[in-house]
């Protein structure tokens, strides 16, 4: 069985998928440190997000200096890059990470994910919009889903009512335009440089226009070894170096629409250890709500399955072939 899979998917699609699932569950991880530092110390997001910014920033750029010499300031030597990388730094990077912290700050990193999440649908228009094409029938379905499941996870499925505050629900869909933004953004860049290159310095202006906005410095929390650990380990090494390294080389791999999509299993892990290690609940209704958000790339790959179905056929056809022809 494995084997037949093998026929069917390419070792670079194979590769990006991996790479996409393994950063989205470090990201999920991301978040539950967040979390954990926002309910067990003073810190804020404002302080966490550019932090966060800048030690990632030094970190990549010190790697990438190694890697690549003195084309590490390659991206900044042509004017006509500036536009790109500093949109994608800015919306991108910046308020990407932003908005999904003051998400968890303001409910729980379950919740930040399955709202941050909802960005597939403004992929799907983004792509739709930019071809002047009709989405097809799978990914309007995938919308559909994703439109009812973030209504069911804001109000349980009581009209009358929100589960979440709508100061939470405003954050969560600025995070999911900027998520979208993150994955669309950067691909004209990776035509031409390396991914951990242009992420460095993304990270780096993203930082400086953030700080003077956010001003960290007027909230210096007090803080343990052990939160210290958390925030430099799982939310900056873990949850911004490593993972948008894996994250970007899965877009190269599998496209940014893929990308995007596959990523929604975050939500799934970041609620899991929300419920098991916050003692969280989540109604009946926010958890269906959950679930669809999360069908969205199963949706989508819904036309993909004849086309692979018709491949293997195609495949054992050919092999049935091939044998007969050599008893012959």
């Amino acid at each position: 069985m494995r084997a037949h899979w093998q026929t069917l998917v390419s070792d670079r699609y194979r590769t990006g998928f991996i790479m996409t699932i393994a950063a989205c569950i470090m990201w999920a991880f991301s978040g539950i440190g967040a979390e954990y530092l926002f309910t067990t110390s003073n810190i804020v997001p404002e302080w966490l997000v550019v932090l966060r910014l800048f030690l990632s920033a030094a970190i990549m750029l010190g790697i990438c200096r190694i890697k690549y010499g003195k084309d590490v300031y390659k991206p900044l030597k042509d004017i006509k890059n500036y536009k790109y990388l500093l949109f994608y730094a800015i919306f991108g990077v910046a308020f990407c990470q932003f908005s999904y912290f003051k998400v968890i700050s303001l409910s729980n990193a379950g919740t930040g994910t399955v709202l941050e999440f909802f960005s597939p649908v403004f992929i799907l228009l983004w792509f739709a919009l930019s071809s002047r094409t009709l989405p097809s029938k799978s990914a309007m379905l995938a919308c559909l889903c994703a439109i009812v499941g973030i209504f069911f996870v804001a109000t349980g499925g009581d009209f009358t009512s929100l589960k979440i505050s709508e100061r939470t629900l405003l954050w969560g869909l600025l995070a999911a335009i900027t998520t979208a933004i993150y994955t669309i953004a950067p691909t004209k860049l990776f035509e031409s440089f390396p991914t951990d290159l242009i992420l460095a310095w993304a990270f780096l202006i993203g930082g400086i226009v953030l700080a003077p906005l956010v001003q960290p410095w007027q909230h210096t929390p007090q803080i343990t070894g052990q939160q210290w650990f958390v925030a430099i380990f799982v939310t900056i090494i873990m949850g911004t170096v490593i993972t948008s390294n894996l994250f970007m080389i899965g877009i190269k791999s599998i496209g940014a629409t893929k990308a995007g999509l596959y990523a929604t299993i975050e939500p799934l892990v970041a609620s899991i250890l929300t419920v098991v290690l916050f003692n969280t609940s989540f109604s009946l209704g926010q958890a269906l709500g959950s679930m669809l958000i999360l069908l969205v790339p199963f949706v989508m790959e819904l036309k993909a399955l004849p086309r692979m179905i018709k491949a293997y056929q195609a495949k054992r056809t050919s092999k049935h072939k091939q044998t007969a022809i050599r008893k012959i």
